[in-house]
Formats: C-alpha cells, structure tokens, sequence
C-alpha cells in the first residue's frame, strides 16, 4: 500500500477528502484453500499451533523491479495471520537481491508472536 506511516496518512486524507474507502485487498484470505485452513485450525484437528514454516517458490511473473517482500510476501504472511488470528510482537526480514538492486531475489521473514513462531521464505529465484 505504502512505504511509510506517512504514504498511508496522506492515502487516508486523500481517501476522505474524495469520500473514497481505502483498504488493503487481502484477496487470497477468501479463497477456499485458505478458508479450509482457517476452519481446521479453529476446530483444534492439528492441535496447537505453535510454529509456521512457509516457502513460496517462484511463482507468477519474473519481476526484476520490484522486491519480493513487496511483491509476494504480504500476501503470504496476510493469510498467515488470519489463520492464527494474532499480530506478531517482533518481526525480522532479511533480504537479498541477487538480480538487479530493486529485486529478483530471496527473503526470510521471521515473526514472534505470543504463541507462536512464522518462518516465511519468498524467492523468486526457486
């Protein structure tokens, strides 16, 4: 959405000043795989859930102008959290470009939450 509290204000002022709604589009937190996992987690049918480990591996477009934390990951860690239902209290990222400087590389996202602990590898480079 943006790449400062500071982008998101001005978005927010110019969303209300044209009468506009502004929000992120979490798109893949309705499909039917990520509702299906949502579903088994609440039910307790894998017990608690006390660690994620998740890789994207290459997939869509090749995009050598953009980095993958900016490109893939906030889908991934969006549907992540929706199926924990809680926010991290420290996040980690370390990231690589090994293409061109703005992207084309590999990342490793590291959340803690109370309860839990998210691994999350995004490369487009698999």
């Amino acid at each position: 959405m943006a790449t400062s509290s500071q982008e998101c204000e001005e978005l927010i002022d110019i969303a209300e000043r044209n009468g506009l709604v502004l929000m992120v589009d979490h798109t893949f937190l309705y499909s039917a795989p990520a509702r299906k996992i949502v579903e088994i987690v609440q039910a307790g049918d894998l017990g608690e859930i006390r660690y994620i480990n998740s890789r994207r591996l290459n997939l869509g477009l090749f995009q050598k102008d953009i980095n993958v934390a900016w490109d893939l990951a906030p889908h991934d860690i969006s549907i992540i959290l929706h199926i924990l239902g809680e926010f991290p209290v420290a996040v980690n990222c370390q990231g690589n470009a090994h293409v061109t400087p703005a992207g084309g590389g590999r990342d490793q996202y590291v959340a803690g939450l109370p309860a839990q602990a998210i691994r999350h590898h995004p490369e487009q480079l698999a």
